[in-house]
């Protein structure tokens, strides 16, 4: 077996993707206004309800679907290349469980010391959860992924309607945090444990990170130009039903409709599971874009890239920056910009590790989380295991 060969279209997704991730993240740290749509506040301005619309439509619900997918697909790179290099599967079923053990732990610190939101533990959890089936056969993963679709499709609209229901809102901004910053961490660190936990009951981002998987088995990433047919009827059909799954909530952001609670549930029960959809053509497109340039990449392809070597150093730095310049507890900017100012936060935010990401790459070093973690992972290999980088 011959280990893949380092794609641009995964590294292009990623450092794409991490400019949806800070839109999406953004909400929950503005504090100033009343409940809107998911964890938007509702817009203060014509220019706010414009934004609100445009990221209920293409970014929120849609980026997490799209990390999890890249994070399966990076999980089926790690096993191709540890087998290719010699590995037994016993030596490349302990890399995943130490990446899945040391996510976990980078989610602790990172979600209780530095704050912001962390996606880093559930992570950990699907490596240990799921991460096995990359050992048994595409049937099995692909039975696997039919199965737990099916279960959220159910547990959802159940579950979504139930809390609608029960708060009387679809909107769910978090009250400012006047117990400062050192309480905060004492609350985020005790409370960790239930995060990753909600994330796996709450979203179904782990249909997206199964079908990373899946996809990653079979490196259809690598191999775009082989499946350009089948790639661009992904993008185009899912396209569509991401975008139209988000209309319902886009008109109430955008304040423009005031459901129901059944009718409230119904939508975020849309937008959440049409999401996934969208997230997964998301990363399709990214893998026909990486096709069409990788021999010709110019600037911003290049640049792109280099944040996505480093996705993991740049998301814990974007948000840490995030929850600095927002949070009550810290600058509290949060009280005093609505959704428009946020968004431009946040495209500043990725700017910065945008440039900070191609100094390292001009220097040819590292990002310095994913050096880390590579190293822990890695580490003193036992026999059947050797050390390879991602």
């Amino acid at each position: 077996m011959t280990a893949p060969p380092r794609s641009l279209a995964p590294d292009l997704a990623r450092g794409s993707m991490l400019l949806l991730i800070a839109l999406a993240h953004v909400p929950p740290l503005l504090v100033g206004g009343a409940p809107g749509f998911v964890s938007r506040p509702l817009g203060e301005t014509g220019l706010d309800h414009v934004v609100d619309a445009v990221m209920l439509l293409l970014v929120d619900n849609r980026s997490y679907p799209m990390f999890g997918a890249l994070f399966g697909y990076g999980l089926a790179t790690i096993v191709a290349r540890q087998l290719a290099r010699g590995s037994t599967d016993a030596g490349a079923r302990r890399v995943l469980r130490r990446r899945g053990w040391y996510l976990l732990l980078f989610g602790l610190l990172h979600a209780s010391v530095l704050g912001g939101a962390d996606v880093l533990g559930f992570y950990g959890v699907a490596t240990l959860l799921v991460g096995g089936l990359l050992f048994r056969s595409d049937r099995a993963l692909g039975r696997t992924l039919v199965v737990v679709g099916a279960v959220y499709l159910v547990l959802m609209p159940v579950l979504w309607i139930g809390v609608v229901w029960g708060t009387g809102s679809t909107g769910f901004v978090p009250p400012a945090d006047d117990g400062g910053y050192l309480a905060g961490v004492a609350v985020r660190f005790v409370g960790y444990p239930a995060f990753p936990l909600l994330q796996l009951v709450g979203w179904p981002m782990l249909v997206g990170v199964l079908a990373g998987m899946w996809a990653g088995r079979r490196r259809l990433l690598e191999r775009a130009g082989e499946y350009r047919p089948q790639l661009r009827r992904a993008v185009v059909a899912g396209v569509a039903v991401s975008v139209l799954g988000g209309v319902p909530g886009a008109l109430i952001g955008a304040g423009v409709w005031q459901p129901g609670p059944v009718a409230g549930g119904v939508a975020v029960t849309l937008h959440v599971l049409t999401g996934v959809v969208g997230g997964l053509a998301y990363t399709a497109a990214f893998g026909l874009a990486g096709h069409a340039l990788q021999d010709r990449q110019g600037i911003v392809t290049w640049a792109l890239a280099a944040l996505g070597k480093r996705s993991l150093t740049f998301y814990v730095l974007q948000e840490a920056m995030l929850f600095a310049l927002l949070a009550p507890a810290v600058l509290g900017l949060g009280a005093a910009v609505s959704s428009a100012g946020g968004a431009a936060v946040a495209v500043g935010v990725w700017l910065t590790g945008l440039v900070l990401a191609c100094l390292l790459e001009r220097a040819g070093r590292p990002g310095p989380l994913d050096g880390w973690l590579r190293s822990l992972t890695y580490r003193a290999p036992r026999r059947g295991e050797v050390a390879a980088g991602r």
